[in-house]
């Protein structure tokens, strides 16, 4: 839709680990076991920090007895060659080099926080650049990497880390020339 409106000069992506599979982000794993109208508990969530320690526990113990999947083990299944998740997002990823080469852009860079050389390797027979972050986070704790206990998104610093390996990542494959 934005494609004709906008003059690309190459083509970033963040990969994150749910980004393959479909729906929410991590779907199953934040339903009550046993339900509490959304109103009432978005209210106690977002006001009460005793709400979100209950919540987490509480998340915590039905993972443990089986109940409720861990956000990894709702993704894994997705990582399976043969499932559909897999062929849709390699097809998703193909869609971006075919717009890619219509524009006549230098190779996309993928940033991947990612643990699964799968993904990585299957990106880069594409013809991807990619630039795994998993070492350069390995320094540093992971409260300092994300917002807060709360909310699992990227820090200042992480956004940093992820924005340096973007730019070493264009400098050493001279995909566009910089000043």
């Amino acid at each position: 839709m934005f494609v004709s409106k906008v003059n690309f000069d190459l083509i970033l992506i963040g990969f994150c680990l749910n980004d393959i599979k479909e729906g929410s982000a991590a779907p199953d794993r934040w339903r009550l076991a046993i339900p509490l109208p959304q109103k009432l508990k978005a209210i106690f969530l977002e006001h009460t920090r005793l709400a979100r320690l209950l919540q987490e526990r509480y998340d915590r113990l039905l993972i443990n007895i089986g109940i409720r999947d861990s956000f990894t083990s709702s993704v894994e299944p997705c990582y399976k060659k043969n499932s559909k998740e897999w062929k849709k997002f390699l097809a998703a990823y193909k869609k971006i080099l075919t717009l890619n080469t219509k524009l006549n852009l230098p190779k996309p860079i993928v940033g991947l926080l990612n643990y699964r050389q799968q993904v990585e390797q299957s990106l880069a027979k594409m013809g991807f650049i990619t630039v795994n972050y998993l070492e350069p986070f390995k320094k540093y704790d992971n409260k300092s990497l994300i917002v807060s206990k709360w909310e699992g998104h990227p820090s200042k610093l992480a956004h940093g880390i992820y924005a340096q390996g973007f730019y070493d990542a264009i400098v050493a494959s001279k995909v566009i020339p910089i000043r």
